[in-house]
């Protein structure tokens, strides 16, 4: 843990000790056990011996493969559809690949890494850009630590807020107003409406990690919130004739499960809730600001995501630096 942004990524990461990771051997059903039951976002792919770091395989690689179970229509919505996915499709789809090898299933790919000597500003840097990722110009939420080609360690957007954001007290005194995405008139926040077809919200979620659902088109009542990753483990060959003409309501967080924060709150009362995994489920990479915490009708504000508070501290940081190099040349 550290408030000193030119302290080295190491400060701050998860060594390599401590990561989960298979080897590039390794069978297909190891990676996924592993993945689903310790609640794991990214695994190292690795050469056993020199330690080289292959391709990282992320919670979305996965739900592409095999979904996992708790990922799936809930059996409420079963109950209320008529359709069902017994754990046994699962099962079998698990069955299938189980012997495969993970370096066969996960390609090598070029990788977006740090070194150990970077600065955590860098790390915060690349977190808050976009990236080429097979096509798709998306941010990414985790960074392999290389050496050479040695993998030393992981470090991933909830360390760079839990070790570091958590510790810079100026600006957890900011109010969420001034760094969330809010809604305007010029520019009304992406929405997915609880009726929109899953087909539909599918090809709305291509440049989103996550959006708000609301009653109606052109509406602000928030009803939900939807991971791409819900929809992509839906989206999957085995369900997706079941499931796509159903509503997007089926397979979002409901508001009642959401933490809302309102418009006024200080970034301190609610940055935990991006990296706290203690109810045994993903934090969110993403907040709905909304105009009250409680009560049955919630109004849509705005969104805070994990971006958008790395890249406020980026640019105020960079600001600060400016007034004092400026300061220091007069």
């Amino acid at each position: 843990m550290t408030n000193n942004p030119f302290d080295k990524v190491t400060e701050i990461y998860t060594p390599f000790e401590e990561l989960v990771y298979v080897e590039k051997d390794s069978v297909f059903s190891e990676l996924y056990y592993k993945m689903t039951s310790l609640g794991v976002r990214h695994c190292p792919v690795i050469d056993p011996n020199t330690k080289e770091c292959f391709t990282i395989v992320s919670r979305r690689d996965l739900v592409k493969v095999v979904p996992p179970g708790n990922m799936l229509i809930p059996q409420e919505v079963q109950d209320a559809t008529g359709i069902k996915i017994s754990r046994s499709i699962l099962i079998n789809l698990i069955d299938e690949l189980g012997d495969q090898k993970v370096g066969d299933l996960f390609p090598d790919r070029d990788l977006i890494t740090v070194t150990p000597d970077d600065e955590i500003v860098k790390a915060v840097e690349v977190f808050s850009l976009r990236h080429n990722l097979g096509g798709k110009n998306m941010y990414i939420s985790g960074l392999p630590v290389i050496e050479g080609k040695k993998l030393l360690g992981f470090i991933s957007y909830t360390d760079v807020l839990k070790k570091f954001i958590k510790h810079q007290d100026s600006f957890l005194k900011k109010t969420i107003d001034m760094i969330a995405t809010m809604s305007t008139e010029e520019t009304p926040l992406s929405t997915l409406h609880k009726a929109q077809r899953l087909s539909d919200a599918f090809m709305r979620l291509q440049n989103y990690r996550s959006l708000p659902v609301v009653d109606k088109p052109r509406s602000n009542i928030l009803e939900g919130f939807v991971e791409d990753v819900q929809l992509m483990a839906c989206d999957h060959k085995k369900f997706t004739n079941q499931l796509s003409k159903l509503g997007v309501e089926h397979f979002m967080t409901p508001v009642e499960r959401l933490y809302t924060p309102m418009s006024g709150t200080i970034l301190k009362k609610c940055l935990d809730k991006f990296y706290d995994s203690s109810q045994g489920m993903y934090p969110p990479s993403t907040l709905a600001v909304c105009s009250t915490e409680d009560g049955p009708v919630k109004q849509l504000l705005g969104v805070l995501s994990y971006v958008d508070i790395l890249k406020k501290w980026k640019e105020e940081f960079y600001s600060q630096l400016r007034d004092t190099d400026s300061v220091e040349g007069t």
